[in-house]
């Protein structure tokens, strides 16, 4: 199994063009065709309507890409949740999704929302830009590795509560605490240890890592 890379039609500004390991497996999303075109990267797959002018002329000249999953503009699921779940089916060891932060807000928002539907699968799957790492966590005990001192560590409660939260290695522990959808009390901890540990028994949690400077993919 190995990881799959999709990049998403999100603005080029926001996608961390310079870090990213280019080799594996990739897969375009319309305006991400362009992008990975740049980049000198041949998508072994590609879906989209292709309304931005940019993923048209990439798929255009695009020869080599083993599926091309073509849409129309009228239909009930964005380009991305179409590729997600394909993705998905593959059964990689990990999926990294690229160009699908900033710009409009609807389609960030549903991009998230897209986490909780990648839940199901026992597949992990972050969402990447340049200041952040994006990913939902199940009820279960998670280890979070340090990285730098300056990297923020968030946690969002996506149901309405998620149940006896734990947080051990962190600047602002946590023990068996009800985080409510509404609160704001993970934001901005830091991880002082090697490791943090996250452990809750129900709901799901969305886990942000972040910083001020951009982030190492």
């Amino acid at each position: 199994m190995t990881v799959l890379r999709i990049m998403a039609g999100g603005p080029e500004r926001d996608i961390p063009l310079h870090d990213l390991n280019v080799k594996g497996r990739w897969i375009g999303v319309d305006r991400g065709v362009a992008v990975l075109e740049k980049l000198g990267i041949v998508p072994e797959a590609v879906f989209g309507d292709f309304d931005s002018p940019e993923g048209l002329a990439a798929l255009k000249k695009l020869k080599n890409a083993k599926e091309k999953h073509i849409f129309q503009s009228e239909k009930n699921d964005t380009d991305l949740a179409l590729c997600l779940r394909w993705s998905l089916e593959q059964d990689p060891a990990k999926i990294e999704i690229y160009g699908a932060t900033g710009g409009r807000a609807d389609h960030f928002l549903g991009n998230l929302a897209l986490l909780e539907m990648a839940a199901t699968y026992n597949v992990p799957v972050v969402i990447k830009d340049k200041f952040n790492e994006i990913s939902l966590l199940k009820p279960g005990e998670w280890v979070v590795p340090k990285r730098s001192d300056d990297e923020y560590l968030s946690f969002v409660a996506i149901t309405k509560t998620v149940e006896r939260l734990d947080l051990e290695g962190v600047a602002y522990p946590l023990f068996q605490y009800v985080l409510h959808r509404d609160s704001t009390r993970c934001i901005s901890n830091e991880i002082i240890e090697r490791e943090a540990i996250v452990r809750f028994t129900s709901g799901l949690l969305l886990m942000i890592r972040s910083r001020d400077k951009e982030l190492k993919v």
